[in-house]
């Protein structure tokens, strides 16, 4: 055991980035997989779905607006998270970071205590939960400019894609196996332990930089000398014209971009689809198609690792599709066809009656938003600028976020139907149609949204010049003999 130990180490001292991300990554994955359990908490005991039956095996009687407040309270505090990416620009990511762990690990570990007490307190940890959980995104932006060599930004980007999907996945998966072994409150105890113990790990081994990381290996250090270095080797001296990868826009230049505009509405759009799949989408599954607790916890995990494969498969095809494209065309494609893919599966799951076959179709969504992490918004936020990457995904993510809460809210609003209606189930599943065509006429939006902004502003679309010569960069970090005028 010391022997492994000690090459373990001995391997992350020569590859010190690596092991900075894997924590990065293991506190993302904490975090996104503590999201969504909460449906399956309620479904798995923690609220009643009828509260007149005397078999209902709920502990809690929950109105309805109160269910739709639990399954959106993070996200309404979530959707303002360009507040935290603005502080967090302010006194440093790393600080903010660290503490957004720490606070989701106290807020967990109460909730179980609290929503017996209060549920509208319940709700309001949630939200604020949600509000510091904001710089988790934007955060991922930061790290990869600051802790990436050569190329290595995209590559990062896409593993951070993965575990957002696999940990929203493996959440309810988790979620569903506890609650209907020893309860649904352990859940959130065992979720919020894994956070005061990622808070521990950054503080210890993340600093602020790579340059301060005081256990990387001398070789290294060099590296991110050299990147330095080899960065002001290919951007401008001043920021005039907003093209030096070391300083960040200005905030007014910045919200004229109409990029930027079209950015925050396709997010809008496309986590409107997301959380359905995610989050609503296990009612619809329970009620319509009749799959029990336990298959939906599996169905979730099943989503994640699709979702997750399809961003490895679009990861390995992305630098294939570069060689064949413009960029311009080839990220507006990486934008538009997931898209109205998504439109048009979720209006055909309005007429679906076979659970096998829905679960087919929702796959397929899930590919789809291999792309976002893989060429499409996250990638095309990074590539235009990486210095305003970690701000302008905090704008565009506080706007989509909106979704987060809008989603869960209107599926109940619209699926509210009185038990006692003699035609329950046929009003409920029409009501459930209504929800699908609203989910494909956003996707319509998004994408016109997107094209819109390309044709009227072109000149906004383009690459940043360090990225272009990130080959010739790669080149001096693997050889810094190699001539600076050179490269």
């Amino acid at each position: 055991m010391i022997a492994i130990v000690s090459r373990f180490w001995k391997c992350a001292r020569t590859k010190y980035r690596y092991f900075a991300f894997s924590l990065i990554i293991l506190t993302l994955f904490t975090e996104m997989s503590s999201r969504v359990g909460i449906s399956l908490a309620m479904i798995g005991g923690m609220a009643k779905d009828n509260c007149t039956d005397p078999l209902d095996i709920g502990e809690y009687c929950f109105s309805t607006d109160i269910k739709g407040a639990l399954l959106g309270a993070f996200f309404y505090g979530y959707a303002l998270q360009v507040a935290p990416t603005t502080l967090a620009r302010l006194i440093g990511f790393n600080l903010v970071y660290r503490s957004t762990a720490l606070i989701s690990g106290i807020i967990q570990i109460l909730f179980p205590l609290v929503i017996g007490a209060s549920p509208i307190a319940a709700v309001a940890m949630q939200a604020l939960k949600g509000l510091s959980a904001g710089i988790f995104m934007s955060n991922n932006m930061d790290f990869t400019r600051k802790w990436s060599l050569g190329e290595e930004g995209r590559k990062f980007l896409a593993l951070c894609g993965m575990t957002t999907q696999i940990g929203m996945g493996l959440g309810p998966m988790v979620a569903g196996l506890i609650t209907t072994s020893v309860g649904w409150r352990y859940y959130f105890y065992l979720s919020g332990c894994l956070y005061l113990l990622m808070f521990c790990a950054l503080v210890v081994f993340v600093p602020n930089t790579p340059l301060d990381a005081r256990l990387m290996g001398e070789d290294e250090r060099n590296l991110f000398q050299e990147k330095q270095r080899s960065i002001e080797l290919v951007t401008p001296k001043d920021d005039s014209d907003g093209q030096n990868q070391t300083k960040s826009t200005p905030m007014k230049i910045l919200l004229t971009k109409a990029y930027l505009w079209a950015f925050c509405l396709y997010m809008v759009c496309a986590v409107f689809h997301f959380y359905t799949i995610m989050t609503n989408i296990p009612f619809f599954l329970n009620k319509v198609l009749h799959a029990s607790a336990e298959q939906l916890s599996f169905l979730q995990l099943a989503l994640g690792i699709v979702g997750a494969i399809g961003t490895t498969c679009f990861t390995i095809l992305l630098p294939k599709i570069d060689k064949k494209m413009t960029w311009k065309k080839a990220r507006i494609m990486f934008f538009v066809s997931p898209m109205l893919t998504r439109a048009l599966i979720l209006a055909v799951l309005a007429y679906v009656n076979n659970l096998v076959l829905a679960i087919v179709l929702l796959s397929i969504v899930m590919i789809t938003y291999g792309t976002t992490f893989s060429g499409g918004i996250v990638t095309t936020a990074y590539e235009m600028k990486p210095a305003d990457s970690a701000m302008v995904m905090g704008i565009f993510n506080s706007f989509g976020q909106v979704s987060g809460f809008l989603s869960p809210l209107v599926m109940t609003k619209l699926t509210d139907v009185d038990e006692l209606d003699p035609n329950y189930d046929a009003v409920y599943r029409e009501r459930w149609m209504y929800f699908f065509y609203i989910n494909a006429v956003l996707g319509v939006l998004g994408t016109l949204t997107i094209v819109a902004a390309a044709l009227i502003r072109p000149g906004e679309w383009q690459k940043h010049p360090s990225l272009i010569k990130a080959k010739n960069i790669t080149k001096v970090l693997k050889n810094p003999a190699i001539d600076e005028k050179e490269s």
